[in-house]
């Protein structure tokens, strides 16, 4: 898998927001929430990929990261990267038990390669994997009071795995946000907009708070 090098300065870079929904003149942090089965995202979604955020949706847009903002980079390393990794540790249930947290050294490699915006843990660790299903079990249940057609006990387990995966990028959202970051830099896995190729790693970023960034410029 090709792994993501960011070596353009992110405040200099064009960032891309792609989306299926109409055009906008203001961002709205957390954004407007289109599915209530699905965990909610209180951050704002980009990459300097545009091919990349054109597969999002039919509508694109860019902004640039204002020079004033925080910004943190996991993949960069350092004690900043460390104290965001410690903050998730501390939060336990089952989000302490993620692979990526294991060590400085993982936690780094998995925000390069984009790895870390899946959420991974021992199969073979008893506590971990208690904890993991008691979490999806209590989504399912969730979910359940929302659907109102019938649908088949596995359909609802899916929509609680990839609830899984995106409470975990919530849960690193809301962390950097605490530290006092307005943007968080790391990237993520592409399987999708080539499904013929291997995945590649893609730029991405979350903006925490609106303020971090211009306007939106439609293109």
């Amino acid at each position: 898998m090709t792994t993501y090098s960011n070596t353009t300065n992110p405040y200099n870079a064009a960032w891309y927001h792609g989306t299926k929904n109409q055009k906008f003149m203001e961002w709205s942090v957390p954004p407007p929430r289109r599915n209530p089965i699905e965990v909610a995202h209180s951050g704002l979604f980009f990459t300097q990929d545009l091919d990349y955020a054109e597969g999002t949706g039919g509508n694109v847009c860019k902004v640039q990261i204002k020079e004033a903002t925080k910004v943190i980079a996991p993949a960069q390393g350092g004690s900043a990267s460390e104290v965001l990794r410690t903050a998730i540790i501390q939060r336990k249930r089952h989000y302490a038990h993620c692979h990526w947290l294991s060590d400085g050294a993982t936690w780094t490699d998995a925000w390069n390669t984009g790895e870390v915006m899946r959420f991974a843990f021992d199969t073979h660790d008893p506590v971990a994997t208690t904890e993991v299903a008691k979490t999806i079990l209590t989504d399912v249940q969730r979910i359940k009071t929302l659907v109102k057609k019938p649908l088949e006990e596995k359909s609802f387990h899916e929509q609680a795995q990839l609830n899984l995966t995106r409470d975990w990028i919530e849960v690193m959202v809301l962390e950097a946000k605490k530290l006092g970051y307005q943007a968080l830099i790391g990237a993520e896995i592409d399987q999708w907009t080539n499904r013929h190729a291997a995945p590649v790693s893609r730029s991405w970023l979350a903006v925490m708070d609106k303020s971090a960034i211009s306007a939106p410029t439609w293109i």
